[in-house]
C-alpha cells in the first residue's frame, strides 16, 4: 500500500505542479494578449486621429475649391459683361468708322508716327463660313498711325487682344500681321489684329 501511496502522491505532484505550470502559462499568455491590445488600441488610437486630420485638411480643400469656384464663376460673369459691353462699343464704333482689312507689308516709325505700307486684303469664307484663304490687293497703301491712336494685338498664348503701349509697339515686328484699321475722315482712329486660321 505504501507503493500505491507513494505513486499517488508522485501523481498528485505531477498534477499540482502542471496545474502550476499551466496557470503561469496562462497568466504569461495574459499578459501578453493584454500588452497587445494595449498596442492595438494605441495604434487605433493614432489612425483615428490621423483620419480626423485628414478629414479636417479635406474640408479645408473642399472649402477652398468652393471659394476658388465661387472667383471662377464671378470671373465669368464679369467677362461676359465685359463681352456684352465690348460687342456694343464695336457696334458703335463700326457704325461711325470705315474699316479696311489687311497685312502690313513693311513698317517704319518715324518720330511718333507710325507708317504702315499696307496691302488691302480680305478674309474668303464658303458658304458653312470656313476660312478659305485670302483675297489680297495688288495695292500698296501707306497709313500713319499716330501715337495716341489705341493698337491691339493679340496675345498669343491667351489668343485674347491686349492693348500695347506706344514704347512696346516699337519693338514689335508688325511685318505679316493681318489688321483691321478703322478710320473717320480717312484718319486711323483704331489699330485691331485679327486672327487668321
Amino acid at each position: 500500500m505504501r507503493r500505491y501511496l507513494f505513486i499517488l502522491f508522485i501523481v498528485l505532484i505531477t498534477i499540482v505542479s502542471g496545474c502550476r505550470d499551466d496557470k503561469e502559462s496562462a497568466d504569461g499568455n495574459i499578459n501578453s494578449l493584454e500588452e497587445k491590445v494595449k498596442n492595438l488600441e494605441t495604434t487605433i488610437s493614432a489612425q483615428n486621429i490621423t483620419s480626423e486630420q485628414q478629414d479636417q485638411s479635406l474640408e479645408e480643400y473642399n472649402s477652398k475649391i468652393d471659394e476658388l469656384n465661387n472667383k471662377v464663376l464671378k470671373l465669368n460673369n464679369e467677362i461676359d459683361t465685359l463681352e456684352k459691353s465690348l460687342n456694343v462699343t464695336s457696334s458703335i464704333v463700326q457704325s461711325i468708322t470705315k474699316s479696311e482689312t489687311g497685312i502690313v507689308e513693311n513698317f517704319e516709325f518715324k518720330n511718333e508716327v507710325l507708317n504702315l505700307i499696307f496691302r488691302s486684303s480680305n478674309i474668303e469664307r464658303d458658304q458653312n463660313g470656313q476660312y478659305q484663304g485670302l483675297n489680297e490687293s495688288e495695292e500698296l497703301t501707306e497709313y500713319s498711325v499716330l501715337n495716341e491712336i489705341p493698337v491691339f494685338l493679340l496675345d498669343r498664348t491667351a489668343m485674347t487682344l491686349r492693348k500695347v503701349e506706344w514704347n512696346d509697339l516699337k519693338t514689335t515686328n508688325l511685318k505679316g500681321l493681318f489688321l483691321k484699321l478703322y478710320k473717320t475722315d480717312d484718319e486711323i482712329v483704331f489699330v485691331q489684329e485679327i486672327y487668321i486660321p
